[in-house]
């Protein structure tokens, strides 16, 4: 046996059905999974039972009576067979099908590391991620390294149980039963002194928080403090440390605690207090204060110096340099670039959350890639983790503090750029008239996305709603009035391009689609299983046609694929989706790295019944080579033929019988893998928007046309 998956169980009848589901759908089969019941007294057991039944891999006992959280949790210990230990607790969950694989995998080629920890989400209550955590670079690093800073940090930087894998041989003498709250650490520290420590930098599980957690329960009571500081305090001196290093580390405990939790850690910080003393804790205090004013000070004094040398060194050469008479640092220091051109876009960019932000990130990938300068802005000023991955390709982000008011902004500086694009209609006609007044040279491009007032339109004729009716033509008023004031207009589709030239035939249309890459294909149509939908839900749509689908076509799906499962994947998940989940029908959320899902699921399903644009659902599907079953309404303007590189239906009854086909005939699913791929690469490929791009920003004049 491999891997023992060791599930302790108390009282877990909220989360456990989530917590085994996720076990189950592991791509690894080599494995028997053991559940400790410990006296529940709700449906734990009954639950237990049900899954037992379901899978022989699952071997479960309920203890005579409560052992405790300690005994339980080396109760399943004493009992597993397997090489490798994977507790898996049963309000947390996996994220990933091949997550035990990815960590078996680093014990199998590393016979030094005796303990494997990865990136991780925090839940709350209703399963919406809080924190992803990550605390080590990935790869394999020395063990006592890993202790130190950990007691450099005074915190359990390695993880929680339902986060680590380990050698059970190494954990023979099991978890300190003395212990109530920091035995997982203790035991992690006792491992790694045994061997080296490997990290994956992808989160593979979710540890969740909730009010009724033991974890919680003790941070409240005053217990984890004591329990860490002795801790803690017994790993500085098994390790030599100095001592000044501990004081210090607990100094930087007690402030953070004061500064961001107040009298809700009060206990805590007594407990730190009397292990430090109040006199040290007061020099370190003042010390603190009066040496970060200094040292920001010499920073600045440093900035100025360096940059008087630079004006000081350039000057003679920017006087020779002239922009109408004045010299504009802004525009020489890109003198090379061939176009300088500026994106305004509503919020910073989410492209794991939704198609608009990734064929937006795609987007100024091309135009840096072109040569161009490219900035981008939201029109919130605010940045993400993003922002910074877009300023490490070339693309300047400017934000708050940089910038303060985007129309004094763009009053100052936008005749400074090219071309300036607006994303959206609500920041189109916010800023357009700005721009054509204090910088009439420069060229404003209206971004649609999606043809906002005929989603509207369309969902206005599914729902028969007078009030859909009325706003939708509110914005077809205000979107055409956008467009005739643009000197030119992006589209993602030609069906869109159509419906627009129609409405004004003298403005300047160009087609911009979705950009994808294509990803190797994971595993072909014996080894998957299950049908996979995925979308942002703020977009309404995408909550139509998951209640559409659940309601109507999975129940005929189910009749024929009675084993079937149906994974729901995306960012901001109502509370009503939330609810229709089940042991068959899977929420999963917003899932930072969806590859494993595409890689392993066998249908890919979008019955949408309203929207508009190209579905990136459907280019995302088919980039990782996953067939598509969808209607007509999602295909539009995507170039797809219905049996040759998609399936499309529109009721219920044909839509269930299209997945039941492509799911059960090998011939049928590989040849819609392989012609949903070579559609993406001829029409939503980066090769493809480059030459949409390039005819884009030709030097060839963009005349403003009149309606």
């Amino acid at each position: 046996m491999k891997v023992s998956v060791l599930v302790p169980v108390c009282n877990g009848e909220a989360f456990l059905a989530e917590c085994l589901e996720s076990i189950l759908a592991q791509d690894f089969a080599d494995m028997e999974i053991l559940i400790a019941d410990d006296a529940s007294t709700d449906g734990s057991v009954a639950l237990v039972e049900r899954y037992a039944a379901r899978d022989s891999r699952i071997r479960w006992w309920k203890n005579p009576g409560n052992l405790g959280l300690a005994r339980n949790w080396n109760c399943c210990l004493r009992a597993a067979k397997g090489e490798y230990i994977k507790y898996v607790h049963q309000d947390d969950k996996l994220l990933s099908p091949l997550a035990i694989q990815s960590m078996v995998r680093m014990l199998d080629n590393h016979t030094e590391v005796s303990l494997v920890s990865s990136m991780s989400q925090v839940l709350d209550e209703c399963s919406r991620v809080i924190e992803l955590r990550k605390c080590f670079e990935p790869g394999v690093m020395d063990g006592r390294q890993v202790i130190v800073r950990c007691l450099e940090q005074l915190s359990n930087m390695i993880g929680e149980p339902s986060v680590v894998m380990f050698r059970r041989e190494q954990a023979a003498r099991g978890y300190n039963e003395q212990l109530c709250h920091c035995l997982d650490l203790d035991l992690w520290f006792h491992l790694l002194e045994q061997g080296r420590f490997a990290y994956v930098a992808e989160p593979l599980c979710a540890f969740r928080r909730h009010v009724a957690q033991q974890s919680e329960i003790n941070r409240h009571s005053g217990v984890a403090s004591v329990e860490n500081l002795a801790l803690f305090k017994h790993w500085f001196e098994r390790l030599g440390l100095r001592e000044p290093m501990w004081r210090q580390a607990l100094f930087a405990q007690i402030y953070d605690l004061r500064k961001n939790w107040g009298a809700e850690a009060e206990s805590s910080i007594k407990e730190m207090m009397c292990a430090l003393g109040r006199d040290r804790y007061a020099f370190l205090w003042c010390k603190r204060k009066t040496m970060r004013p200094f040292q920001k000070l010499c920073r600045q004094a440093s900035q100025l110096v360096t940059q008087l040398e630079i004006d000081q060194k350039w000057s003679e050469v920017f006087q020779k340099r002239g922009h109408g008479g004045r010299m504009d640092l802004e525009i020489e220091k890109d003198r090379h670039a061939p176009k300088r051109i500026l994106v305004v876009e509503a919020c910073p960019l989410t492209p794991e959350q939704d198609g608009g932000s990734l064929r937006m990130f795609n987007f100024l990938q091309i135009l840096r890639q072109m040569g161009n300068k490219a900035t981008f802005v939201a029109d919130n000023l605010q940045r993400n983790r993003h922002t910074e991955i877009l300023e490490s390709l070339g693309i300047e982000n400017l934000h708050r503090p940089q910038i303060n008011n985007i129309a004094r902004f763009l009053k100052q500086r936008s005749a400074a750029y090219d071309d300036v694009i607006l994303s959206r209609l609500a920041v189109a006609e916010k800023y357009i008239d700005l721009i054509k007044k204090y910088a009439p040279g420069t060229k404003v491009i209206f971004d649609t996305v999606d043809l906002h007032y005929l989603r509207v339109e369309r969902e206005a004729l599914t729902k028969a709603d007078n009030n859909l009716k009325r706003l939708a033509a509110k914005c077809k008023k205000r979107e055409l009035a956008v467009a005739r004031k643009a000197h030119a207009t992006l589209v993602v589709s030609p069906v869109e391009k159509q419906i627009l030239k129609k409405e004004c035939p003298r403005i300047r249309i160009e087609v911009v689609s979705n950009i994808h890459e294509i990803h190797a294909r994971g595993g072909g149509f014996p080894n998957r299983r299950g049908l996979l939908f995925i979308g942002g839900f703020s977009h309404t749509p995408n909550v139509d046609a998951v209640f559409f689908f659940v309601r109507n076509i999975f129940p005929l799906v189910e009749k024929a694929l009675p084993d079937v499962r149906f994974h729901i994947l995306g960012s901001n998940i109502p509370d009503e989706i939330s609810r229709l989940a089940n042991l068959r029908i899977l929420v999963h959320g917003f899932v930072q790295d969806v590859g494993p899902f595409f890689n392993t699921c066998k249908v890919s399903v979008a019955p949408l019944r309203f929207g508009a644009g190209v579905k990136g659902k459907i280019n995302q599907s088919q980039s990782y080579g996953v067939p598509v079953v969808a209607t007509s309404l999602a295909v539009e303007g995507m170039q797809l033929e219905h049996g040759k590189s998609v399936l499309v239906a529109d009721t219920p009854e044909k839509f269930a019988e299209a997945i039941v086909s492509v799911y059960t005939n090998e011939n049928l699913w590989n040849r819609l893998s392989q012609n949903g791929i070579k559609n993406l690469e001829e029409h939503f490929s980066f090769n493809s928007a480059r030459t949409s791009l390039q005819s884009l920003f030709n030097p060839v004049p963009m005349e403003t046309q009149t309606p």
